[in-house]
């Protein structure tokens, strides 16, 4: 719980130790909290009507008002978002092609980096009966090799086609994901990092290649908007991805009231497959 709490405060020290200061002061910019408001109840009950469907009995009108309520909330914020003198989130960014196309790459890159956090620990303590210690140590070489990976790709990004160095990352984790589906009970432990280690390299690539994608067509006025933007994007990619796959698990076969290997591989299976068919919209960047 309080493990968080000495990286995040050494990263404000540095923010303010090293981070410059702006020449000049921008413009005022009026925080759009109506907004804020609409969009925070449209994703929170988004999620809440997605934990409740794995008890759906006895809940079936609370989740339907609830998946109203969020729609007619998103709705609200469409409307709201192209009216507003500044905006929360710029809709405006969503007419450039280029741009939309790299935002669903970065929903699939959430999904990804957070669906598989989440999967991984579980899937190797619940189906493969490893300790918390073990599964701890089966994401520590993934976690190095991500960090190794990301000033590669930064630079590769800089002098190579972003939408390949995406979709070669694609590939690389998708392989990963159909790796741990057809994963047994009796894979050493070897074999487990080294998949994981794979996936981490795929979304290393990922990531500085879709930023790059998806901000090489902005103007230099729009940069700042569209990084927070595609930034949302991915985090929320990520949020509906882990109650996506907490769902697949729910649903899937269960044996004294514990999910079984094969509710573990749906769930890989169903990330897999998500996660592969990001290269269409991808592909189609052009950048």
């Amino acid at each position: 719980m309080f493990a968080p709490v000495p990286v995040t405060l050494t990263g404000v020290f540095m923010a303010w130790r090293f981070l410059p200061l702006p020449v000049s002061r921008p413009a005022p910019y009026r925080f759009d909290f109506p907004g804020l408001v609409l969009l925070g109840a449209a994703i929170g009950l988004s999620l809440d009507t997605l934990n409740r469907l794995q008890e759906l009995a006895g809940q079936e009108a609370r989740i339907a008002i609830e998946g109203a309520v969020a729609v007619i909330a998103l709705v609200l914020f469409v409307i709201r978002e192209r009216r507003a003198r500044h905006p929360l989130v710029n809709i405006e960014l969503l007419r450039n092609p280029a741009f939309v196309y790299a935002n669903v790459g970065a929903m699939a890159l959430g999904l990804a980096l957070f669906g598989s956090t989440y999967l991984v620990p579980l899937f190797v303590q619940t189906a493969l009966e490893f300790t918390a210690t073990e599964a701890g140590l089966l994401m520590l070489p993934a976690g190095i090799v991500l960090g190794m990976t990301f000033p590669l790709a930064g630079r590769l990004a800089d002098r190579l086609s972003a939408r390949k160095l995406v979709i070669f990352g694609i590939v690389l984790f998708a392989m990963s994901a159909m790796l741990f589906a057809v994963s047994d009970i009796e894979l050493a432990f070897g074999w487990l990092a080294l998949w994981t280690v794979l996936g981490r390299i795929g979304i290393g690539f990922m990531l500085p290649a879709l930023s790059t994608g998806a901000l090489n067509p902005l103007a230099p006025e729009q940069l700042g908007a569209g990084s927070s933007t595609i930034n949302f994007t991915r985090q929320l990619g990520g949020a509906f991805g882990v109650n996506i796959v907490a769902l697949t698990i729910e649903f899937g076969d269960h044996s004294g009231g514990i999910p079984t290997i094969g509710a573990f591989h749906s769930a890989w299976w169903l990330v897999a497959v998500f996660v592969a068919m990001a290269a269409i919209p991808v592909w189609k960047m052009r950048v």
